[in-house]
């Protein structure tokens, strides 16, 4: 365990012996400040799960036990600290599952604290726990029916209530807004929607006009919160006219989004701008009707030194664009001149930004990348307006200023790549509304995307899916115009991936790096801009294109080696040193991609490649990687079950040439040494038990120079074990008989072996039970073989 969890734990015990009222509040608050400032990325899995425990398990010591037993008199000052806590440990949560374990015994808890709600010294914790109760539900947490049932209860039981003034029920407001939006059939059924949307919007009506009171800022946050939730599935409410109709909601929230009004908190206005960023659709009518005030605002609000205030504000930026390009087709319909106006409007602001005639070392990425965003939502409305040929226009205009900016930007590399997805994901949108490409747009997009890739593994492992979507965005607007992108694009990135390795900040990036971007590539992304047809397709061709890829590469590479007079011996002065290490390279890509592959979409390459990796390695017989991509390409098809297609003509002609490149494998396997002796026995390993039945003598010399190998290099032991145990079970007995028979002196030494390092210990105690079901079929065949002598 590591010091900071040990520091946790032990202020957890000292908080039961503490009677100082003045003392425990500290030693919570210090509680909420170290989970706060735990970094996850420097625990392992057995520490984030020690951290949740001590948060969440239900026996001391931890906070959920301690809160469990807190005491209204002596804990009222200690009690809504410990909550926040597990507020912060619920959003810093990695893994949805582990607070899934919990969140019955949490909400269990909360809701002793909510029944207290009359009780003055559970005022705060209250409070505290109604927003852990949304914090749970936001990270979509499941809960039990019968707690939901509970909650919603108790709240209608809460609001009914005539003694506390409404503005004491804030966070009461904002928890039904949240049980609204995740449980929408049960509050329909349990509770009065319409009575808690009155409320909601009579308590924000009455601080309108007295939004200087600080205390009354707290009550906005919640009913905007509230209303947030409600809106999901009961906007319907708020239709048609009247004080509780979407025009009166947007006359009341667009106030504190003034930059004008001097605000002492900014709260309110981070509330309304996640209003509007996750409900723009709702308010489209009334935020264009006043577009060039609302966007200057929001502008405004993007420039602020505050994290969550900016983001927000940027969230709320684009979903305004959003509509604005989505509805834009109704306002040319209904006006033109309106329609002229607002596009020239937003056209000017973003080529301003992108067009200034400053010095590009001097822009900020930032704000050039939201101008980038912001022509690439308006291209169908450029289109609408002026035509194809100022869509074409504007696209090339585009890539050339965003390739420019991009390249002789002085800004850290870190932060270029982070916003360029956002010009890839823009230059996509113009590219669906065009009619005819040029040559140089090609040639900047292609760019921009090999450095987005070249430059992946120091992408955060959050934008990895991103990264996938805004590539599929773009592949499906280029297939059109150019169908030939995909495979082009695919095998210039595996040429720069295996030709160029990235300098990371500690440590040469290995390409084994970039496959979590083809583990999104290749696999089925879940965006609803894609149907599902489109992205089957898309998936098959970029895995049809990978592996394509790769082949080329290989086959253009010159892998010839040098002998001495002694054949036996290889000299290191290969041909074309720069051509193995792209071997090497693309070797390790290639078997780990197909080991995380569907076997399903790597059918029809089994034959084509095996007979590709076997002429390939006898023109160069010494390429030991050509024995280990022959090895993935076989084991994939076998976990496949692809040779159990014994009428398909392809599956035939495969296994003869494999079990022929077999034979000539074991015939010299004995005088093989180094990375070609291994190469050759992992494909030997790979073999399905159908091509080995009748080899049985020679596969059990290879076997047994893999096992007495294995006792230095414990992957290959696992490996020819693994190989042992499948063939065992499937061959018939007398070939069972005759191979165990041959191994069991190898298998007695690894039954015999002792672990010399703590590291090796657990592998080799797998192995030992492997080799020991291998020993007892040996056994057995030797004891047959006394009894038929």
């Amino acid at each position: 365990m590591s010091a900071v969890l040990r520091g946790l734990r032990r202020k957890i015990i000292e908080l039961d012996d503490i009677k100082s009222d003045v003392r425990r509040k500290e030693l919570a608050h210090a509680i909420k400040d170290d989970i706060a400032a735990v970094d996850l990325s420097t625990l392992s899995e057995l520490g984030v799960a020690e951290l949740y425990g001590i948060c969440f398990q239900t026996t001391p010591p931890s906070i959920l036990a301690y809160l469990r037993n807190a005491n209204p008199e002596q804990d009222a000052a200690t009690t809504p600290a410990l909550l926040e806590a597990l507020v912060v440990a619920v959003d810093i949560c990695p893994d949805r599952s582990m607070l899934a374990a919990h969140a019955n015994a949490v909400v269990d808890c909360c809701l002793g604290f909510i029944s207290k709600f009359k009780h003055s010294a559970f005022k705060k914790a209250t409070e505290a726990g109604a927003e852990l109760i949304a914090q749970l539900l936001s990270r979509q947490v499941q809960l039990d029916p019968r707690r939901v049932e509970t909650l919603f209860k108790s709240l209608t039981l809460l609001l009914d209530s005539k003694r506390e003034k409404n503005e004491d029920k804030r966070t009461l407001f904002e928890l039904g807004g949240a049980l609204c939006r995740h449980f929408p059939t049960e509050a329909d059924r349990l509770i009065n929607v319409r009575q808690l949307m009155n409320l909601l919007v009579a308590e924000l009506r009455k601080n309108v006009n007295s939004m200087y009171n600080t205390p009354t800022l707290t009550v906005v946050v919640s009913n905007v919160r509230g209303l947030c939730g409600l809106l999901y599935h009961f906007s319907h409410l708020c239709e048609g006219a009247g004080n509780n109709s979407l025009e009166a909601i947007f006359n009341m929230t667009k106030v504190w989004l003034n930059p004008n009004v001097q605000l002492k908190r900014f709260g309110p206005v981070r509330a309304i701008l996640l209003l509007y960023s996750e409900h723009a659709a709702l308010f489209a009518e009334h935020l264009l009707k006043e577009y060039s005030l609302i966007y200057g605002w929001l502008c405004h609000w993007t420039m602020q030194t505050e994290k969550e205030l900016k983001k927000a504000a940027y969230m709320a930026t684009d979903a305004f664009l959003e509509q604005v390009a989505e509805r834009f087709p109704d306002v040319l319909r209904k006006n033109r001149s309106d329609a002229d106006a607002m596009l020239q409007y937003f056209s000017s602001h973003f080529e301003r930004t992108l067009f200034a005639r400053s010095s590009v070392e001097t822009f900020s990425m930032k704000s050039v990348s939201a101008a980038v965003k912001g022509l690439g939502k308006l291209a169908r409305a450029v289109r609408l307006i002026n035509g194809d040929d100022a869509v074409n226009e504007l696209l090339q205009k585009v890539a050339e200023r965003a390739d420019q900016i991009f390249i002789e930007s002085q800004e850290p590399i870190e932060n270029r790549i982070f916003y360029l997805p956002q010009f890839i994901d823009s230059l996509s949108l113009i590219l669906r509304c065009v009619t005819s490409v040029e040559e140089e747009f090609w040639l900047c997009v292609e760019r921009l995307q090999l450095l987005y890739f070249h430059h992946f593994p120091i992408v955060d492992f959050k934008q990895h899916y991103r990264s996938a979507l805004v590539t599929y965005q773009l592949l499906v607007a280029a297939l059109p115009h150019r169908p030939s992108f995909v495979d082009h694009l695919i095998r210039q990135t595996l040429l720069r991936i295996a030709s160029t390795p990235v300098g990371g900040n500690e440590a040469t990036v290995s390409v084994t790096d970039y496959l979590p971007l083809w583990a999104h590539l290749s696999g089925r992304s879940t965006d609803d801009r894609l149907d599902k047809s489109e992205r089957e397709h898309l998936c098959a061709l970029i895995f049809h294109a990978t592996v394509s890829g790769v082949v080329s590469i290989v086959e253009s590479l010159d892998l010839t080696i040098g002998k001495s007079e002694d054949e036996s011996i290889v000299l290191s002065n290969a041909a074309a040193r720069s051509d193995f290490l792209v071997f090497g390279n693309l070797v390790d890509f290639f078997c780990a991609f197909l080991d995380q592959s569907d076997g399903q979409l790597f059918a029809g390459w089994v034959w084509p490649l095996s007979q590709k990796f076997v002429l390939l390695a006898a023109r160069f017989p010494f390429a030991s990687g050509l024995y280990r991509m022959l090895s993935s390409t076989v084991t994939l098809a076998r976990r496949s079950g692809y040779f159990d297609s014994t009428l398909d003509s392809d599956v035939r002609q495969c296994q003869h040439v494999l079990s022929q490149f077999a034979d000539e494998a074991l015939c010299r396997v004995g005088s093989l040494k180094d990375n070609h002796l291994f190469g050759v026995l992992h494909f030997i390993l790979a073999l399905p038990s159908q091509m080995i039945a009748d080899k049985v003598d020679s596969v059990a010399v290879a076997l047994t120079i893999a096992l007495k190998l294995g006792h230095s290099y414990l992957p290959l032991a696992a490996t020819c074990l693994d190989a042992l145990e499948l063939w065992i079970g499937v061959l018939d007995k007398s070939k069972r008989d005759q191979l165990c028979a041959a191994l069991l002196p190898v298998l007695d030494d690894y039954l015999r072996t002792e672990s010399t390092t703590n590291e090796e210990r657990n592998s080799l105690e797998a192995n030992k039970r492997r080799g020991a079901n291998a020993t007892k079929e040996a056994q057995n065949a030797r004891q047959r073989g006394r009894l038929a002598r």
